[in-house]
């Protein structure tokens, strides 16, 4: 399924980091070489004679542990390896800044040959080159390994949170490539900016909504979903946000997509249903929180937008966590009075929500079939129909036909 990607974005970040490996290596011969040269040229100076050849040891022992760090199958000395070359580029990078800032000063104040200006120059660029092969790298790396992550984190939803994924093989491959890293925490920041950008940037786009600052907007709900964080640790300010919302007063059928957001919310206090993961839970709780600070309806209708995307996928989110085998009673007004006393807050909403968030995942269905992956569907849909039902025919003609001939 992912072994294929898997195996490319893993040979590309082992060849990137190979590429940038040799690039150091030849920019740390270079700037032994312009060591050597402004030794020769400062022999007479025993402050610089020194100096310099403290630079040139420091930088050819720097070069040396680079090399024999190279091997990657030892995996004992990895973390060693990864922390002495990380202090030898430092050290590396700071002789280079002192011996450029130290020759530029000469530049100025004493002058220089052309020799030496040409040398200069050479060295600022080549520094600059292994500056900024490093920090695109690392950028690089980075980002395929989250990419990664991510592909485990969805195969991991594809199997299901009870399947362990060290037991199929494509869950194998996916921990391989990921060397134990725990990137989840960085994958969902970015799928959160992912969502919020992506439904604030077509709200935007639309004429009706031409007042709405797209890159304010953005930053809102950004900081608005990094505060909800805080609403766990009390449960009362749960409950407070959601009375925020009741003080108000506004209409169920007018304000729908609110209504819907309310019912997860006062259902994740009550722990009547399935409900939402924590990661949309905390959407609802962004969306809430802003309106009762901004009244922004377009706000609540991108947030109900995002949570029906996540409904669509999971259709577990009414199912009652604890079916409470309630006894019968003999008399009927009793049965009555004790199965009213048992009615939630959730379970009173759940009716009109379950309305509301039906029509919302046909509407979405329906705008998943005018985009590629929904035509392509379709198209193989009405392919197999076509081949089934052809076959079907003909089959039916021959029986027919052999029928005949007898």
């Amino acid at each position: 399924m992912f072994d294929n990607s898997v195996s490319v974005l893993s040979r590309a970040v082992a060849r990137i980091k190979r590429i940038v490996t040799i690039a150091e290596l030849v920019i740390q011969l270079m700037f032994i070489g312009y060591y050597a040269y402004l030794l020769v040229v400062n022999h007479e100076d025993v402050v610089f004679l020194i100096a310099y050849s403290i630079l040139i040891f420091i930088a050819a022992v720097i070069f040396f542990v680079m090399v024999f760090t190279l091997d990657p199958y030892q995996k004992r000395a990895i973390a060693f390896k990864k922390k002495t070359r990380k202090y030898a580029r430092i050290i590396s990078w700071t002789g280079k800044l002192m011996v450029i800032s130290y020759n530029i000063y000469r530049l100025v104040a004493f002058g220089m040959t052309e020799t030496g200006q040409l040398l200069l120059i050479f060295s600022i660029i080549i520094f600059l080159v292994e500056v900024a092969l490093f920090v695109v790298s690392s950028i690089s790396v980075y980002f395929i390994q989250l990419f990664i992550y991510s592909l485990q984190m969805d195969y991991q939803n594809i199997i299901g949170e009870k399947e362990e994924i060290s037991e199929k093989p494509i869950g194998r491959i996916l921990l391989a490539a990921n060397s134990n890293n725990n990137y989840e925490e960085d994958v969902n920041k970015l799928f959160v900016e992912h969502e919020i950008y992506e439904e604030v940037k077509k709200y935007a786009t639309n004429e009706l909504n031409a007042n709405i600052k797209r890159r304010k907007l953005e930053k809102q709900l950004l900081r608005y979903y990094d505060y909800t964080l805080d609403y766990y640790q009390n449960n009362n300010d749960l409950t407070q946000l959601f009375d925020d919302i009741e003080i108000l007063g506004l209409d169920k059928k007018e304000y729908a997509h609110l209504y819907v957001l309310q019912f997860f919310l006062i259902n994740f206090i009550e722990q009547v249903y399935e409900g939402l993961n924590l990661q949309y839970m905390r959407f609802v709780l962004c969306g809430l929180s802003h309106f009762r600070d901004y009244k922004s309806a377009p706000v609540v209708d991108m947030i109900y937008h995002i949570v029906i995307k996540h409904l669509y996928k999971n259709n577990k989110w009414d199912k009652p966590i604890n079916e409470e085998n309630e006894k019968k009673s003999i008399i009927p007004f009793l049965r009555k009075e004790n199965k009213e006393s048992n009615v939630t807050l959730s379970k009173k909403m759940y009716q009109d929500v379950s309305n509301v968030i039906s029509c919302g995942l046909e509407e979405y269905e329906e705008e998943l079939n005018k985009t590629i992956g929904g035509e392509i569907g379709s198209i193989v849909t009405d392919t197999i129909k076509k081949k089934v039902h052809g076959s079907v025919k003909k089959k039916f003609k021959g029986m027919f036909k052999k029928k005949k001939q007898k």
